[in-house]
């Protein structure tokens, strides 16, 4: 679902929560490939700087510039939570370091920066009719994303950000894929096979791509 930011907008499947605690132990675990090392068609795990690359995103709720957020919705009681809706949106990114630069391809991410959480009692504007307009911003998102409505008046609302912001230092795993490197290929000459390349990481179905 888009909400009107540019980039790739997709719903993530109910089934698979944002584990943003799980997704930080794998990574801390992983053993870290230096990013000119990386094996064509290998899974590895590489570490560096976020650098923009097709454009940035504004994160919904904290503002930061960034190249991926994911937005959850939970109503709160004492003590359960149900959720009501998420939206993530992405865009492609590099990650550098002293060793080289990889292209990352978002899709599917599994995201695991700490993520930023506010909290509110139940706004009335979501036990009215879809349709309505509210002045604060996330009330407006949840009322644009959130697929469910909320079961009582005197619950919380949860809104959860994660979002991988520019300039931050990652750590990423994912499937590895080796392509001309378009930085370094100025002034070569000769074979394909003599060009710079640069390896670029992707997730897919049975495997997704893990940003922390």
């Amino acid at each position: 679902m888009s909400i009107g930011i540019a980039g790739v907008a997709y719903m993530l499947d109910r089934m698979q929560a944002p584990d943003a605690v799980k997704v930080r132990k794998i990574l801390a675990r992983a053993r870290i490939v230096p990013i000119d090392k990386t094996e064509d068609g290998a899974i590895a795990v590489v570490r560096g700087t976020v650098a923009p690359l097709d454009g940035e995103l504004i994160a919904p709720i904290s503002g930061r510039r960034c190249v991926c957020w994911l937005v959850v919705f939970d109503e709160v009681g004492s003590p359960d939570f149900v959720e009501l809706g998420r939206s993530q949106e992405v865009v492609p990114f590099l990650v550098r370091s002293a060793e080289g630069t990889a292209r990352v391809v978002p899709e599917r991410a599994v995201l695991g920066p700490m993520p930023l959480i506010r909290s509110m009692p139940m706004p009335l504007a979501l036990h009215s009719p879809p349709g309505l307009h509210h002045p604060d911003p996330v009330i407006e998102l949840a009322l644009r994303i959130c697929t469910l409505r909320p079961n009582h008046l005197s619950t919380q609302l949860r809104a959860t950000e994660y979002a991988i912001a520019i300039d931050a230092e990652v750590t990423v795993q994912g499937h590895v894929a080796h392509e001309a490197d378009p930085d370094g290929a100025a002034g070569v000459v000769g074979y394909r096979n003599a060009l710079p390349i640069r390896p670029v990481l992707s997730g897919s179905r049975r495997r997704g791509l893990l940003i922390g």
